[in-house]
């Protein structure tokens, strides 16, 4: 959802036109020795798994990513595992082409496979804000708790018929050739008045779930990760990943198809 911290030292990436791959030459040099460092330090000899890169560095979404893609037959690997520290510039103004930026230029970054997702908080009183904003939405540096302050003082004057909202997640999973697949997840709820829960992050403290008469931030890890935007796109990328571990396509280090 929006920009990633940027966090001291880290550096920018962005496609560019310096190379087929979009990386300047001396990048390319630096990604083959880490991709050469990466196939020493993660393949597991004992293991036929395919080493599959999450590319975002949310710890929350990789602990929930973990959890919901453990049953897929690959290796997850996080961007701190993987010792990555630059980050891309998401310059898209979907979920899906900022999904798609991401995983595309982190698997072209390496040499291996990338799931990346965008996701974000849609309300309908406010047209859609604050979408592939949410998480700048109240200033680039704002903590969750500030975010959702502002959120709820944009609302401060929408009745409660009137607070609907959903969460929005958008996966690609990308070859260092390009994407190959995109799916989408979404999970309908009100915002609540005020804030409850102590569990997960972002907005999940203000999301109310009717069914559940709680918040997202009310729910254990299990419980959300039944129910949750991220979980839904989770489930098909996971059905996608099978598909492409059986057809061969994930054979490390690049896939064959055209």
């Amino acid at each position: 959802m929006g920009k990633n911290e940027q966090g001291a030292g880290k550096k920018r990436l962005s496609l560019g036109r310096h190379s087929p791959s979009g990386l300047w030459a001396s990048e390319e040099l630096i990604v083959e020795r880490r991709f050469e460092t990466l196939r020493e330090e993660m393949q597991d000899p004992k293991s036929k798994k395919p080493i599959l890169l999450i590319a975002t560095t949310n710890e929350g979404k990789v602990r929930e990513f973990k959890q919901l893609l453990k049953d897929v037959p690959v290796r997850l690997v996080s961007l701190r595992d993987a010792h990555i520290t630059q980050d891309v510039e998401e310059t898209g103004t979907t979920f899906e082409e900022n999904a798609s930026l991401k995983a595309v230029m982190y698997a072209r970054l390496i040499g291996l496979w990338a799931l990346a997702e965008d996701s974000g908080l849609e309300i309908d009183a406010l047209s859609g804000e604050p979408g592939v904003y949410s998480r700048r939405y109240a200033g680039v540096d704002a903590t969750d708790a500030e975010r959702v302050q502002y959120l709820l003082s944009k609302l401060r004057n929408v009745p409660w018929e009137c607070r609907g909202a959903r969460f929005r997640s958008v996966i690609a999973i990308a070859s260092p050739v390009g994407v190959r697949r995109v799916v989408e997840g979404e999970c309908r709820g009100t915002i609540a008045l005020v804030p409850n829960g102590a569990e997960g992050f972002g907005y999940d403290p203000v999301f109310w779930l009717p069914e559940l008469g709680r918040t997202v931030a009310e729910l254990s890890l299990e419980e959300k990760n039944r129910v949750s935007h991220r979980s839904r796109s989770a489930a098909k990328a996971a059905e996608a990943l099978r598909e492409l571990v059986e057809n061969g396509a994930l054979t490390y280090p690049h896939d064959p198809l055209p």
